[in-house]
């Protein structure tokens, strides 16, 4: 039996510039479930 992988991604904005430049929250979470959908691997959380 095969168990998934797990990630749990780092999210964190430092500036006020960052959150206004696609490297929001909500952005930083869609761009690691994208990228754990494409490593087969399933977000914690």
């Amino acid at each position: 039996m095969t168990v998934p992988l797990r990630a749990a991604p780092y999210l964190r904005v430092s500036t006020a510039r960052q959150a206004e430049h696609d490297v929001s929250i909500p952005d930083q979470r869609k761009q690691g479930e994208a990228y754990c959908v494409g490593r087969e691997e399933l977000p914690s959380g």
